[in-house]
């Protein structure tokens, strides 16, 4: 406990520091109130001496102060200073007014501030939130926001059209540098105006065949040849259209052909292993985490032949044909990827677990969306991932994934598109290595919609396992119009964490049988002997868990890993918050006050089992999903303090004008007079801060 007693001594002398500063503040926005009622006046005394009797008024001030209490003495110096500087016996008497108003104001809010008492409500204090019965014993206000549903499917499905459109891109015309018979046929490139990852993209190619004078002189196309070149010169997912001769003939006309391609992708192959044999590895999903675009162009190639027509003996005669070749090569096809790696991130929804608690709680056999994370063909395809909001080792959950095209995107070509659909859980050991856990694989055949995936997931753990991430795996082949499959593939994340099974300190029934005690409306002498004595067991449970973190800390620290350090940190303080606010429901026999202290205890244990769970990821190196756990506990801190009585300071300044300034006829002071004692407020304030 030593440890816990030096961090609660340094925090609370730092608290009372922060509280001088405050009483400090509150002071000098009181006497700016006075200022507005101050009779303003054109005659000002010389400024030397009104330098003459500052100087003076402050030297009493700090040494008086030095010597005495900060409350009624402030405000009796700060008015002995007033009467020195205003001078005459109206100024004494108006010195000893506002002396007693600010020693009010002063001692008033300084005393409070620095007091070592657990705190309680008064007139000059707010409540944020009052806790009812419910949220002390279902924890309503803690599952409120999370949007945890019965049914899924019309959120998911609305979820996965905006996440669609955010990706959704139009065909544009690319810069092309052409080579050959240019003469003959121009040619246009269009594709789409962002290709996201290693997605497949619709393609269009636009021939004008330039006119001839002579109309027989037609071109007939024999092929077209288009493809996607990487900057090593090497060609990937050709598409060859070839025709008869009687199929075109073109003369100043227009022909667009369309196809589909895709971006370069080297870790195709690296999927579909996985897949196939299970062995989905840690290299392997970092590889493809950080698996960059390649840069690329695409290339059409046309062959044709135009007719030879010539006017021999005043006759038009076909004389053969011409040869036709051009190239065409775009050459902005690397403005429209990134080159980078490309994520998709879905921000909103749920992050973490509910705490374990709720395994057996109703929201355990709901549904929740969770925030993500997508790569690969993220152009092509949407995945949504929803599950149970519980996750607990030597647990099950359930999974849902929605998966659904881009819709549009592959206009005007309808490609159908078959899948193999894998959902992984990865079992994190201490170490660092992965092993997995569990797979679930399925396939949907051809995807012609929305659809979903769903699974059971188990979380079978051994002794050194230290958290859980599942991940959606899917290969899906685009078919084309030719027959050619180009694979595909996507990686999803979800903001999971799979929980200890942590307990809570103080169960359900015992929390339900304080509760109880409040049902009269009223906190009798011998209901605070009960709440006493379960209070008090709680406190000392805490402190087994203090003692935990307490190790983390000390382990991180011996590693020179700041951030751990910090996270054990916040366990430990919000443990000791947790504490505190005990010890505030053991001296209050107020049933509103009562319940909130009750119900913020209980979840500021959740954010310190929270910040504890970060605090041993982040010491095992598993920073990822310690930052979610951080996060789960700084939100659930949030919530337990907005349930703490604070300090409404406008309503101290309302009372403190209400009682004091209104009679004292400060209406009789000058400006110069007013502005001087915010002067002196100000060197008061400066020695308080020390």
């Amino acid at each position: 406990m030593s440890s816990s007693s030096q961090y609660s001594y340094y925090d609370n002398k730092e608290h009372k520091k922060k509280r001088k500063r405050t009483a400090v503040s509150i002071a000098l926005m009181l006497m700016l109130f006075v200022a507005v009622y101050a009779e303003p006046v054109a005659a000002w005394p010389s400024l030397d001496s009104i330098k003459e009797s500052l100087s003076s008024a402050v030297d009493k001030i700090k040494n008086t102060v030095k010597d005495a209490g900060i409350g009624a003495v402030a405000g009796a110096v700060v008015g002995g200073a007033i009467g020195f500087v205003v001078g005459g016996p109206a100024g004494a008497a108006m010195g000893a007014k506002i002396g007693a108003a600010i020693g009010a104001a002063v001692g008033g809010i300084h005393g409070f501030f620095s007091s070592d008492e657990s705190p309680t409500a008064t007139s000059t204090q707010t409540v944020q939130n009052y806790a009812n019965l419910s949220d002390v014993l279902n924890d309503d206000d803690f599952t409120a926001d999370k949007e945890i549903l019965d049914d899924a499917n019309q959120k998911a499905y609305e979820e996965l059209s905006q996440a669609a459109a955010a990706v959704r891109a139009d065909l544009v015309d690319y810069n092309v540098e052409s080579t050959g018979s240019t003469g003959d046929i121009y040619v246009k490139i269009y594709a789409p105006s962002t290709i996201y990852g290693f997605s497949a993209f619709p393609v269009q190619v636009a021939l004008h065949i330039a006119a001839n004078p002579i109309p027989q002189s037609v071109v007939h196309l024999e092929s077209i040849r288009i493809y996607v070149i990487d900057k090593d010169g090497n060609v990937y997912w050709t598409r060859t259209f070839t025709y008869n001769r009687t199929d075109t003939a073109l003369n100043g006309d227009d022909f667009v052909v369309s196809t589909i391609l895709k971006v370069p992708d080297q870790y195709v192959y690296d999927v579909q292993n996985a897949l196939a044999t299970g062995q989905i590895t840690k290299d392997l999903i970092e590889k493809l985490k950080n698996a960059t675009t390649p840069e690329f162009e695409i290339v059409a190639e046309i062959t044709a032949v135009r007719e030879d027509w010539e006017v021999i003996d005043g006759n038009l005669t076909y004389v053969g044909d011409k040869s036709i070749y051009v190239k065409a090569t775009t050459t902005s096809a690397w403005r429209h990827v990134t080159s980078t790696t490309d994520v998709l991130i879905l921000a909103g929804g749920f992050k973490g677990s509910l705490p374990a608690k709720f395994i057996l709680e109703p929201e355990a056999g709901k549904w929740v969306s969770y925030a993500q994370k997508e790569w690969g063909a993220i152009s092509d395809f949407i995945v949504k991932a929803w599950a149970s909001p519980v996750h607990v080792k030597q647990s099950s959950a359930a999974w849902r994934f929605y998966l659904v095209g881009n819709p549009g995107y592959f206009d005007p070509l309808h490609p159908s598109i078959v899948d193999d659909f894998g959902i992984a859980a990865i079992r994190i050991l201490n170490d660092g290595s992965w092993e997995l856990a569990d797979l679930a694989k399925s396939s949907l055949g051809d995807v012609g919609g929305a659809t979903y995936v769903e699974r059971i997931i188990t979380y079978a753990s051994t002794e050194d396992t230290l958290n859980y991430q599942v991940y959606a795996l899917a290969l899906l082949n685009v078919v084309r119009d030719d027959g050619q499959q180009l694979p595909i593939w996507l990686l999803v994340q979800p903001d999971v964490t799979v929980l200890d099974d942590l307990t809570m300190v103080i169960d359900d029934e015992q929390i339900q049988k304080l509760t109880a005690l409040f049902d009269d409306g009223e906190i009798s002498e011998a209901d605070l002997e009960q709440i006493r004595a379960t209070a008090s067991d709680w406190i000392q449970n805490l402190n087994q868990k203090i003692a935990t973190a307490q190790e983390y800390l000390s382990m991180a620290q011996s590693r020179g890993d700041e951030t751990a350090a910090n996270y054990a940190q916040t366990a430990i303080n919000y443990y000791q918050e947790a504490q505190k606010y005990l010890e505030a429901l053991m001296n209050t026999n107020d049933v509103q006050i009562a319940l909130n202290y009750l119900n913020a205890a209980k979840k500021m244990e959740f954010a310190g089992d929270y910040a504890l769970e970060a605090a041993k990821n982040a010491v095992f190196g598993n920073h990822e999903q310690a930052e979610i756990l951080i996060q789960n506990a700084q939100d659930t801190a949030e919530l337990a303090q907005s349930y703490i009585p604070t300090t409404n300071y406008a309503a101290v300044a309302q009372e403190w004008l209400n009682k004091t300034v209104l009679d004292l006829g400060v209406f009789e002071l000058r400006v110069w007079q007013v502005l001087l004692l915010i002067a002196l407020l100000l060197a008061l304030a400066k020695f308080l801060r020390g």
